[in-house]
Order: C-alpha cells, then sequence, then structure tokens
C-alpha cells in the first residue's frame, strides 16, 4: 500500500510537470520517426495494471529505435479516486461524448494525439 501511495505521489508530480494544456502527461520518448507506438493507460482508476505498466515503461525503459509516446494517466481523478471513472465510464465516451461531459476535452484532446 505504501509503495502505491509513493506512485501516485510521483505520478501526480510528473503529470503536474507535463499538463500545461492537457488534462493528462504526455511522454514522448525515443527518436522520432514514421515508427512510432502510443501507450496509454489509465483509462480507468479501477485497473491499476493499465497505468502502472504504462508509467514503467515510460520511467524504465530505453527506446533505441523508433519513438513511444506514452500516456500513464488518461483519466488522473479516476486513479487517485481508485474508481472506473469519477466523471462516468471513460471508456465509452470515445464513439460518442456530449460537448457539456465533463470529459470531452480530455476525450477530445487524446483523440488529436491517436490521429
Amino acid at each position: 500500500m505504501r509503495k502505491f501511495r509513493l506512485f501516485l505521489a510521483a505520478l501526480a508530480a510528473v503529470s503536474l510537470a507535463n499538463a500545461s494544456a492537457l488534462d493528462y502527461a504526455l511522454i514522448k520518448k525515443g527518436e522520432p520517426s514514421s515508427n512510432t507506438m502510443l501507450l496509454i493507460g489509465g483509462i480507468q482508476g479501477d485497473e491499476p495494471g493499465g497505468f502502472l505498466a504504462a508509467s514503467i515503461v515510460a520511467t524504465d525503459y530505453n527506446i533505441t529505435k523508433g519513438s513511444l509516446w506514452v500516456v500513464p494517466n488518461l483519466n488522473f481523478p479516476s486513479i487517485i479516486e481508485r474508481s472506473r471513472g469519477t466523471k462516468g465510464d471513460m471508456n465509452r465516451k470515445f464513439a460518442h461524448v456530449e460537448k457539456d461531459d465533463p470529459d470531452y476535452n480530455s476525450v477530445m484532446k487524446i483523440k488529436d494525439v491517436i490521429t
């Protein structure tokens, strides 16, 4: 439990340092090229395997060929609260999200990153 709390504190620090115009961290590693992989974790905060794995890849792996973009904390409030989603299940909002939905900006921004 203590390690998990330390991890969350570190993730929060990384998130705040990289947040600027985003609601989540976008970490770019490796060399810019046409070969880029995008890894997204933390869509649902009650599934720690996703955001923990993405965070480990972002911090512990050296990318020697191509590039890797990592979003370890797409839905950071749900990670903090260990819930599926503090404003509903974000996973269900990618096909359609209303403009007045609190997750609208995050969903639309990550869609741009994906494309």
